[in-house]
Order: structure tokens, then sequence, then C-alpha cells
């Protein structure tokens, strides 16, 4: 009888150990694809966040090409007004400065 129960408790004991053991196994798998899961979304929310911020920049790449274009339009336009101004300077003056020779004549 002693020797029975002696036997029945290491066979519970073994049984307690084994089934222990496949229930830590049973969560750490579970812990373990909500680990590979977690990484796997904030890999994906990275990869997203890279994509909008490049979406952005080409919604802004327009605007600035547009604005660049622009500055070099009126920067243009300004010399062509410079090199106007200066010529019309330079024709009255020399146009000044002969009718004032000829009216000294």
């Amino acid at each position: 009888v002693w020797s029975e129960g002696k036997a029945r408790r290491a066979a519970t004991s073994r049984a307690e150990i084994f089934f222990g053991r496949l229930t830590r196994r049973s969560v750490m798998r579970a812990f373990n694809s909500w680990i590979d899961e977690t990484l796997e979304r904030k890999r994906r929310r990275a990869a997203l966040e890279k994509i909008v911020i490049r979406w952005q920049r080409l919604q802004l790449a327009a605007p600035f090409g547009d604005w660049v274009e622009w500055v070099d339009e009126v920067q243009r336009n300004r010399l062509k007004v410079s090199r106007f101004l200066h010529r019309m300077k330079t024709v009255y003056s020399a146009r000044a400065f002969y009718g004032w020779g000829d009216a000294r004549l």
C-alpha cells in the first residue's frame, strides 16, 4: 500500500511536470507569436511612414518647383528691365549731349 502510494505520487509528479512543460511550451509559443506579430506590425508601420513622408515630399516638390521657375522668370524680367532702363538713360544722355553740342555751334 505504501509503495503504491509512492508510485502514484511519482506518476502524478511526472504527469504534473509533463503537463507543466506542455503548458509552458504552449504559453511560450503564444508569447513568441505575439512578439513576432508585434515586430511585423512595427516594421509595416515604419514602411508606411516612409511612404507617407515620400508622398508628402512629392506633394511639396511640385509647388516648390513652380515657385523656383517663377523666381527665375522674375529675375530674367528684372534683368531685361534693368538693361532697358540703362539703354534708355544712355540714349537720352547721348541725345541731350549732342543737342547741347548742336546748340553751341
